[in-house]
């Protein structure tokens, strides 16, 4: 599969020089990259989608496109940096600061509504 994805790139680079007009020689190694977003800047897949590997020659006006969103592309792509945040566990973190008088208040609160619960169950049955 490695190989096959490997010759899949070669072929797919090779058809943006070709359309683009890059020497062989100054092949850019975000051509492929660089080439998929000019597809999708120029409309490809919904104008010219059966001219997609197709030998030359293509039509004018699909070259044109093509070159123009290849230069839309941008000339470098940057690395971005994700660097991390502490998270915010919103209640979680308030629950594991809070003291043992909050904890016992807590407590007797759910065991008030849960005996609550109970009378109400075996008022209506």
């Amino acid at each position: 599969m490695e190989i096959a994805a490997q010759e899949m790139e070669g072929v797919v680079s090779a058809w943006f020089a070709e359309v683009l007009q890059i020497p062989r020689e100054e092949t850019d190694p975000l051509l492929s990259t660089r080439g998929r977003m000019a597809l999708l800047l120029a409309d490809m897949p919904g104008r010219w989608q059966d001219q997609f590997l197709k030998p030359g020659p293509w039509p004018e006006e699909f070259l044109r496109a093509m070159r123009e969103s290849y230069l839309r592309a941008g000339p470098d792509f940057h690395l971005s940096e994700m660097n991390p945040r502490p998270i915010d566990l919103g209640a979680v973190e308030m629950l594991t600061t809070l003291g043992k008088v909050a904890w016992f208040r807590m407590l007797i609160t759910w065991m008030a509504f849960a005996v609550g619960l109970i009378a109400i169950f075996y008022l209506t049955r």
